[in-house]
C-alpha cells in the first residue's frame, strides 16, 4: 500500500496490478475517513449554539475544501507515478494518460475514457521483459530490486 511513496518520483519502470490496487484501496479507506471526519466536522459546526446560517455554511465549506486539498496533496503525485508505470507494466506509453483525460473531457463520450483506464487496470502485465524493464512480479523474491511485489 505504501510503495507508491517510495517510488513517487520513478515514471520508469513498471508495476504490478496488487501494487495499483493496493495503493487505491488506501485511497479509499483514508477518503472514507476524511469524509467521516468532514461530516463530523459539519455537524459540531451546525449545532444550534452556532445561529448565525452564513457562518455555518462558510465553516463547513471551508472544512470541505481543506479536507480535499490534504487528500490531493497526500495522493496526487504517488497517483500519477504509480498509474504512468501500471500502463508500462502492460506495455504502453505513460503518455496514455494525458490522452484519456483528454477524450474523458469530451461530453457524451468521456465516460469511455474511465472504462478503458479501469479496464486496462485490471489488464495483467506483461509476463516478460518489456522497453519499460523486467516483470515486476518475476522480481518479487530479489530484494535488491525496488519492485518487491507479486
Amino acid at each position: 500500500m505504501f510503495l507508491p511513496y517510495a517510488r513517487m518520483m520513478d515514471f520508469a519502470g513498471r508495476s504490478c496490478r496488487r501494487e495499483y490496487w493496493s495503493f487505491m484501496l488506501l485511497q479509499v479507506l483514508v477518503g472514507m475517513v476524511m469524509g467521516i471526519g468532514v461530516a463530523m466536522a459539519s455537524a459540531v459546526i451546525s449545532a444550534p449554539f452556532l445561529s448565525s446560517a452564513w457562518l455555518t455554511a462558510m465553516l463547513g465549506n471551508a472544512s470541505l475544501v481543506i479536507a480535499s486539498v490534504i487528500y490531493l496533496l497526500f495522493f496526487l503525485l504517488p497517483q500519477i507515478a504509480l498509474t504512468v508505470r501500471r500502463w508500462h507494466d502492460i506495455g504502453n506509453s505513460g503518455w496514455t494518460i494525458v490522452v484519456l483525460m483528454v477524450i474523458g473531457a469530451i461530453p457524451y463520450i468521456g465516460f469511455l475514457a474511465g472504462i478503458i483506464h479501469i479496464f486496462a487496470m485490471c489488464t495483467p502485465g506483461d509476463k516478460n521483459a518489456n522497453q519499460y524493464g523486467p516483470n515486476p512480479a518475476s522480481t518479487a523474491g530479489n530484494k535488491a530490486n525496488k519492485n518487491v511485489y507479486a
